[in-house]
């Protein structure tokens, strides 16, 4: 029997990370629950009492034009859901396109009359200034409660967008683990190995999309000016995912750099991260980052900028080194001393009680019980 007025979470990106993200939100929640997700969704079976309605395709599209029209059309299917599920509280993980969602959200809120809660995963959208400060400000006065995963984030939104402190929770992100493919994994290792010569050296490494918010920029002119660094032959460092406004050039010819300018495969992803001896996270502005919780779910030691709440996890436990955001002389002398320093390094991969403790404070049942706890405030 159709459970009355139920629980409706909505996110369009749901695949990789972003699926497992939602797993773990759900794990625990109490009330039934509909999940209207992606067609991509690519985690383990979710529990007995979600009922998922995958809805979203464009995530996969490329051309602009029909990647819009999708998602317009996929809206048009969530508000059929809506109408015929009339649930009591809407919690939305994602706004694709601001303007258009927050029309669609006062509609439903007009009609329909749920509790509204969204989780802002970044204060603003990645890379974007302040294009959408005007529109997130309307957001987030017209949703009923807000999610954020680091204080800094809370505290950013109540000043900026004068925002009732109340109407926040902070409630962590928590650390991810890779779907990987094992034996496509073990068949590629070989070639890996042949691709990437780490042994016997110390590895730093950025994956993923290579953009100037992410402070990759920096990275790249540092290595470029420092001797020390571009002619050690005991050190690699490895820019591995598509380039967003980088110029590599000034660095590809060295020795010690490998620049690999396009998306590369969950089992690449991976061989490197299990193979990077520091993992480097030097962002010049953000809320929270997955690769960050990817990084600590793998012990993977770490240098992070003190944008946002990045380098929170670090107040655990000494799992790696923080730098200031945007501060090029502290992101080179830490790059330098853990250069002369590997044993430090060492220390800190193995550094057992401390991860534990980290990915302690970062479990999804934990998090998971505190948003079912958030949710029934609201229900009642």
């Amino acid at each position: 029997m159709k459970p009355e007025r139920p629980i409706l979470y909505i996110d369009p990106q749901s695949s990789g990370n972003l699926a497992a993200y939602d797993h773990g939100v759900l794990c625990c929640i109490g009330e039934p629950v509909v999940y209207a997700c992606s067609c991509h969704y690519d985690y383990e079976p979710m529990p007995e009492n979600i009922r998922s309605y995958p809805i979203f395709r464009y995530n996969k599209i490329k051309n602009p034009v029909i990647k819009l029209l999708s998602y317009l059309w996929s809206m048009l299917s969530l508000w059929r859901l809506i109408a015929r599920e009339k649930p009591r509280l809407i919690h939305v993980q994602w706004l694709r396109i601001p303007h258009f969602d927050y029309a669609f959200y006062w509609l439903v809120k007009k009609l329909y009359k749920p509790t509204l809660l969204l989780t802002a995963h970044n204060v603003l959208p990645h890379n974007t200034g302040s294009r959408y400060r005007s529109i997130y400000g309307k957001v987030y006065q017209l949703f009923d409660h807000i999610i954020v995963h680091a204080e800094a984030t809370r505290q950013e939104i109540e000043s900026g967008f004068n925002i009732n402190g109340t109407k926040i929770s902070v409630i962590h992100h928590g650390t991810l683990k890779m779907s990987v493919d094992h034996d496509k994994l073990k068949a590629q290792q070989e070639a890996f190995m042949q691709k990437y010569p780490v042994a016997g050296r110390i590895v730093f490494t950025s994956l993923g999309e290579q953009s100037g918010y992410k402070g990759i920029d920096l990275l790249t002119d540092i290595w470029q000016h420092t001797p020390e660094l571009n002619t050690n032959p005991d050190i690699l460092i490895i820019f591995a995912g598509k380039s967003v406004g980088i110029d590599f050039s000034p660095i590809s010819g060295y020795s010690n750099v490998i620049i690999i300018d396009e998306r590369i495969s969950n089992e690449e992803y991976h061989f490197l991260l299990t193979h990077t001896d520091v993992y480097l996270l030097p962002y010049r502005k953000i809320s929270q980052s997955g690769a960050l919780f990817t990084a600590m779910e793998e012990h993977i030691p770490m240098i992070v900028s003190d944008a946002g709440g990045l380098a929170e996890p670090l107040a655990y436990a000494n799992i790696g080194w923080q730098v200031k955001a945007g501060d090029k002389a502290s992101l080179r002398q830490t790059l330098l001393h853990l250069a002369a320093h590997p044993d430090e390094i060492k220390n800190v991969r193995n550094n057992t009680q401390g991860w534990a403790t980290v990915c302690e404070k970062y479990n999804w049942h934990t998090i998971s019980q505190q948003t079912d706890a958030l949710y029934n405030e609201y229900l009642g």
